[in-house]
């Protein structure tokens, strides 16, 4: 039963950040939210949700090519860049957003800081370099 438990967290998180990535594309989903609460709607705003888009897009892929057993070199080194920039992103996202008033506290704030979390930990428990 954990194996099919981690490999469903794997591909919700893997399809979460995919998606995310494709929306910010679009300047929209978690990666917009992100750069327009560091850099509100200045002229390099647009730049870092694209870096963020790619990011999370390539989070999404490695985390299935992971689940697939392909074999990636320094693919440790990238789910590690990954994850402190997910890091980051719930630091600034949820947590200073929270005391800077850009979020509301209440049950839809800790919906997404669970989402946020379980993305987190997804990647934490697929990265080969924390086991």
């Amino acid at each position: 039963m954990d194996r099919i438990g981690n490999f469903l967290l794997y591909i919700a998180a893997a399809v979460y950040l995919f998606v995310n990535g494709v929306m910010g594309f679009d300047k929209a989903g978690d990666f917009n939210t992100m750069s327009s609460a560091i850099f509100g709607r200045s002229d390099i705003q647009p730049i870092v949700t694209v870096i963020l888009a790619v990011i999370g897009v390539l989070a999404g892929a490695l985390l299935i090519l992971q689940l697939l057993r392909i074999v990636i070199p320094r693919i440790e080194l990238f789910m590690l860049i990954i994850i402190i920039v997910y890091a980051i992103f719930i630091v600034i996202v949820d947590i200073i957003g929270l005391f800077n008033q850009s979020v509301t506290f209440g049950l839809p704030y800790l919906a997404t800081l669970a989402t946020h979390l379980m993305v987190l930990g997804a990647l934490i428990s697929s990265s080969r370099s924390t086991n």
